[in-house]
């Protein structure tokens, strides 16, 4: 677990793409949410921005992370470790493994408005609202600033007022962000002081009201480990640089107290991305051939399975863009290539293409050409004249042209990390290792694939009593190889002749547990900003010892109804995906999206009716995790399609569970038309 922890930790450091500057008074309190120590401010990170942390103030201890969204929200993540609470003490051989008691935590906290000149900044906040609720709290807080100081003074309810959080509804929840009765009759006030004269270091206070003795369910407290003489605590943060900053301080009046924080800015290349020009000899750019130079400049510009031909004044090209994450990107590159070998045709019609499907289409003429190379006008005004469009057009003089640059192998090879929270047997539980996958057109929409992950580290395991009617939560029988085949499989991916109906299918080995088909339709409406579509999986089960060799249980199906809308003002977009999962439960999965640069954050939760199950550990639970995807292009420096998926999910159960896709229809549809 200790070497895992290890190579998490490195894994993030390294996916930190640029330093970031959290804001001058922005810093972390102890739950990851900007503040003091144990108290808030109305502070918040620079939007876009994320930080990993840690502290101890014995006999707690505090890893997690926290990210700024939307210019107003902020949301953390942490495990509190209680130190002194080995869950192996207890009689009970089930816990054996585990170690200290760790609970999780979630919060988060929304600024309703940003400080003026004379009036404070002022955020609400709500820290643990579910789940076991042992340190939650929600509150007002107010910062002003009269630098080198930053006042905040706010009233808390919960762990910061009278009454302990269990005794709070969700409704109560909801019902005191907007009622002052409930902070006048149980809350408490606190307040915190940072004085930063300097960007090196800071001297902090607060006055803390938190009363721990009174928080009898906290295991801390059962066993006499935490208690305060003062509600007073004073500390002092040192910045050695932007992307690291230090804390010790003395809390409680009898503990001593340490934290270390990292914040870097979200989706910044830590290498910028380098497009070079395309180059074309003189004798090129000279030749009166208006074929030979189309070519020449798709080539040039990087392209590929493109064919060209030209009728009377007009060139019809259709291509593919393997080469440039943003189509933005991809079609500037081409109009700079086609407009510096300057063909004689007057009209062009090009169609973009992905694994054989057309995508989108556009229009251009030698004029709006020419003023581009003249550089009379820029490509931002350029490109609103060009027409893209993403109804299918039909261009019959395109059929059975030959591909130039066709290359029919892909292939990609990246980090795979599967982790896995709070299993009995151990809290943290991971594999790390690399997945290769590799891919050959058989036809412009049909390829073979077929994959292999090896984990040279692996701790996945449990203890939990794995049912008959297990879908997932088994996961650790077919972990146990360091080399697994998990994919061999057929891809057709298609859209049907003058509609926009996409469609997708998929036999073979899908993924590490099963076998069998996954199929998908999917429409794009209103400009790609709402995408709906079906989708469902036969699958049967792959035995656990032998790779090829199939279970004799009975097949699994699925079948869903999708949705996703997109928020382009905000660059977030939502997806629906409402039906039966695996093992038979009925409900819907609700994921949220921020696109923030290239990376995209996601979290999610499954909702389903599970009263079918019969382990206790699958009744009454809600799937949920989150996941980050980014480009690879962040740490390369070279534009590239190639992206990288990370998920945290607690241990795996049955609720909720859907088959891998190697192709998601709503991201092949979004991936080829993102601006």
């Amino acid at each position: 677990m200790k070497k895992i922890l290890i190579y998490l930790i490195v894994f993030l450091t390294a996916c930190a793409p640029a330093f970031a500057d959290e804001g001058y008074f922005s810093s972390t309190s102890d739950n990851g949410l900007t503040g003091i120590f144990e108290t808030p401010t109305a502070r918040i990170m620079d939007e876009n921005t994320f930080r990993v942390f840690y502290s101890q103030a014995k006999p707690y201890r505090n890893y997690g992370a926290a990210v700024s969204l939307y210019g107003r929200l902020e949301l953390s993540g942490r495990f509190t470790e209680i130190m002194g609470d080995n869950m192996s003490e207890r009689d009970d051989e089930y816990w054996a493994g585990y170690g200290n008691y760790k609970d999780k935590f979630v919060a988060a906290k929304f600024r309703l408005r940003k400080e003026s000149k004379y009036l404070p900044e002022i955020s609400l906040g709500v820290s643990d609202p579910h789940g076991t609720k042992l340190y939650g709290a929600q509150y007002f807080v107010m910062s002003k600033q009269l630098y080198p100081f930053d006042f905040s003074f706010g009233m808390g309810l919960g762990r910061l007022g009278e009454k302990q959080f269990t005794e709070y509804s969700k409704t109560d929840i909801a019902k005191n962000m907007i009622n002052p009765k409930e902070y006048i009759e149980n809350g408490k006030p606190f307040f915190n002081i940072n004085f930063r004269p300097n960007k090196k270091f800071a001297l902090l206070y607060e006055y803390n009201p938190v009363d721990y003795e009174k928080n009898t369910n906290d295991p801390a407290v059962k066993k006499g480990l935490v208690s305060s003489d003062s509600p007073h605590s004073f500390g002092v943060r040192y910045f050695v640089g932007k992307n690291m900053y230090l804390t010790g301080s003395y809390q409680r009046g009898n503990t001593y107290a340490f934290g270390v924080t990292m914040p870097f800015d979200i989706g910044k290349p830590m290498v910028p991305i380098y497009n070079p020009k395309p180059f074309f000899t003189d004798e090129k750019k000279q030749s009166g051939d208006d074929y030979f130079k189309i070519r020449e400049a798709l080539y040039g510009a990087g392209f590929d399975h493109y064919s060209v031909v030209i009728e009377g004044n007009t060139a019809y090209i259709d291509f593919q863009n393997n080469r440039f994450f943003f189509e933005y990107d991809a079609l500037k590159m081409l109009v700079d290539s086609v407009s510096s070998i300057n063909p004689s045709v007057e009209n062009y019609v090009f169609t973009v293409s992905s694994s054989g499907t057309q995508i989108y289409h556009f229009r251009m003429d030698k004029e709006l050409m020419n003023l581009y190379a003249a550089k009379k006008i820029t490509f931002d005004e350029m490109y609103d004249y060009m027409y893209v469009r993403t109804d299918y057009l039909d261009l019959q003089v395109l059929k059975g042209v030959k591909k130039y640059n066709a290359r029919p192998h892909s292939y990609g090879i990246y980090p795979n990390l599967n982790f896995y929270i709070n299993d009995p047997s151990g809290f943290f539980k991971g594999a790390m290792g690399v997945r290769a996958w590799t891919g050959y057109e058989l036809t412009d929409n049909l390829m073979a694939v077929g994959g292999l992950a090896y984990y040279p580290v692996n701790s996945i395991s449990t203890v939990n009593e794995i049912g008959q009617d297990a879908v997932r939560s088994d996961i650790a029988d077919y972990t146990d190889n360091r080399m697994i085949l998990d994919m061999a499989l057929l891809d057709y991916k298609d859209r049907i002749r003058n509609t926009d109906i996409f469609m997708n299918v998929e036999a073979g080995i899908l993924e590490i547990q099963y076998t069998g088909v996954n199929a998908e339709t999917a429409v794009p409406f209103f400009n790609n900003n709402l995408l709906l579509g079906l989708s469902g999986s036969y699958v049967r089960k792959r035995d656990s010892e032998d790779i090829i060799r199939l279970n004799e249980n009975d097949p699994y199906y699925t079948a869903f109804v999708k949705g996703r809308v997109h928020f382009k003002k905000i660059k977030t977009y939502v997806d629906v995906d409402a039906g039966r999962f695996l093992a038979g439960d009925v409900g819907a999965r609700v994921k949220i999206t921020k696109k923030i640069n290239d990376v995209e954050l996601s979290i999610w939760a499954t909702k389903t009716k599970t009263s079918g199950f019969d382990s206790e550990y699958n009744r009454g639970y809600t799937d949920k995790g989150i996941m980050f995807t980014i480009p690879l292009r962040v740490f390369s420096g070279k534009d590239s399609r190639a992206v990288y998926s990370q998920k945290f999910v607690p241990w795996t159960r049955d609720v909720g569970v859907q088959v891998s896709e190697f192709t998601n229809l709503f991201n092949f549809i979004d991936r080829n038309y993102q601006k």
